[in-house]
């Protein structure tokens, strides 16, 4: 049961990672591509977090491209500037959707 919760929560921290904070490596990037798939292109696809072996298995894959985040639920690692444009080393996998505005949330 211990072991349950550990990895529960380990999860979740991972989870939280990935939707805070900017990722680490080429693995990292990949991982939070994956997953953004699932949160703004098509939920019923790429679930896995940590890994896609799953999404592999059940066939639940899709190759993650250019992620379309819709404005008013971007992160705020992908961001640069007051008129909050995409960070130029993520233009090539992420673009912003939906109307543009110049005003600080």
């Amino acid at each position: 049961l211990v072991g349950l919760f550990t990895m529960y929560l380990t999860y979740e921290w991972v989870h939280w990672r990935f939707h805070n904070h900017e990722g680490i490596g080429a693995y990292g990037r990949y991982l939070r591509r994956h997953h953004f798939y699932h949160h703004f292109v098509n939920p019923k696809m790429n679930h896995g977090v940590t890994s896609p072996i799953w999404d592999v298995v059940f066939g639940t894959y899709r190759t993650p491209e250019i992620i379309p985040v819709p404005r008013k639920l971007a992160m705020p690692w992908l961001l640069i500037g007051e008129n909050r444009f995409i960070q130029p080393s993520l233009t090539e996998h992420y673009t912003l959707t939906g109307r543009f505005s110049t005003s600080r949330r």
